[in-house]
């Protein structure tokens, strides 16, 4: 077996998660049905998890007949292995899992972000960081950005607090005390860019950017200091669907301001992480470079998704004509004064740091061979 890719021998297609994180034990557990396409009979699914207890694994075949695995980890390996005592058929089937998990302390996974009050009272948080391959902390999962997959995402929580995903809500119900927080369908996409986070949140009054509504998320007391974000947030998605002629595909995009945030930001699809000091602004007391930072965590490195792609087509295609002469007429000046502020207007595909939100799902956009902090672009 490949010790660095996944077997293609099963595939999943739809993953249907719920997780009930206990911000007291700092715990969680969860269940999810995995809708699987089997290309041969097998005798043993490998998928990808680390740091979690596997309690039950069973698929059910294209014949449905219903089989209970043999779970084995190899946390060297990030893997789980599930054994069955005969061959699954191959077609449609469905892979039911139950499992246990730690709100870890490593900023990566399904982890746990602890910060004061405004009174001075420590308060704590559930977060998500998977890129780049630590979905598996939070699920079993096929890890692997070329395993794309629809999500849906149900979230058990405590009654006081609030939970936000990729997607709207589409219903809230009371279970053993707990609040239910079922999420909408993402679109296809990778495991590294579902995002789930638990807290204390308040948010602004959203903003419209055509049907989409753009809110910023911020622990109790900072929301004051989330306009000028959420302006520069709306100005860039509204600038950047018609330049570029893409709608966004979410039904909506928060952007959410963590305290222990290990990046400058993260592109999860329609749940955009960032560090504090990435997103929340002074207006009283900013400085100009304050105002940039948090302007360049969405504009300058979407300013520069046009230079990407025309790196792209000139690497697939070194006989292509020059990427500038390709645009229309003023394009290259107006790449340029978009580029500006980065210090230059011609970067190579290695050095540019991406994080367009409504482009999060473009394979190239999300490469993370092409991502590097803006602070080394500065000059």
């Amino acid at each position: 077996m490949d010790p660095y890719r996944l077997p293609r021998s099963v595939v999943p297609s739809r993953y249907d998660i719920r997780l009930e994180p206990d911000l007291t034990t700092l715990t969680f557990r969860g269940e999810e049905t995995i809708a699987v396409s089997v290309a041969e009979p097998v005798s043993e699914i490998v998928l990808n998890a680390v740091e979690l207890a596997v309690d039950e694994a069973v698929v059910v075949d294209a014949r449905g007949a219903e089989q209970r695995a043999s779970v084995s980890l190899d946390e060297t390996a990030e893997r789980c292995g599930l054994a069955f005592t005969a061959p699954v058929a191959p077609g449609a089937g469905r892979l039911r899992i139950r499992f246990r998990g730690t709100l870890n302390d490593k900023l990566r996974g399904f982890y746990r972000s602890v910060y004061k009050d405004p009174g001075g009272v420590t308060r704590t948080m559930a977060a998500t960081q998977f890129e780049a391959t630590d979905a598996r902390r939070a699920f079993p999962c096929w890890d692997e950005p070329a395993f794309k997959a629809v999500f849906s995402v149900t979230l058990a929580i405590d009654p006081a607090l609030t939970a936000v995903s990729n997607t709207r809500i589409l219903a809230k119900t009371t279970e053993g005390g707990r609040t239910i927080v079922r999420f909408a369908d993402t679109i296809t996409m990778s495991t590294y860019l579902v995002a789930f986070v638990v807290g204390e949140l308040e948010h602004t009054e959203p903003s419209s950017v055509g049907d989409t509504p753009l809110s910023v998320w911020c622990v109790p007391g900072k929301r004051r200091l989330a306009a000028f974000g959420q302006e520069i947030a709306v100005a860039s998605l509204r600038y950047f669907e018609d330049y570029y002629g893409l709608p966004y595909p979410g039904d909506k995009l928060d952007l959410l301001a963590i305290p222990d945030f290990a990046a400058g930001a993260m592109e999860n699809l329609g749940c955009i992480t960032f560090r504090e000091s990435g997103l929340l602004v002074d207006p009283v007391t900013a400085t100009q470079t304050e105002e940039q930072i948090v302007s360049d965590t969405r504009d300058d490195r979407a300013a520069l998704i046009e230079e990407l792609r025309a790196e792209r087509d000139v690497a697939a295609d070194p006989a292509s004509p020059a990427r500038d002469q390709r645009r229309a007429p003023g394009e290259v000046e107006e790449a340029q004064r978009l580029h500006a502020p980065m210090g230059s207007s011609r970067q190579s595909v290695n050095q540019l740091p991406i994080g367009l939100p409504f482009l999060a799902a473009d394979p190239i956009v999300t490469c993370s061979e092409t991502r590097r902090s803006v602070s080394t672009m500065k000059p």
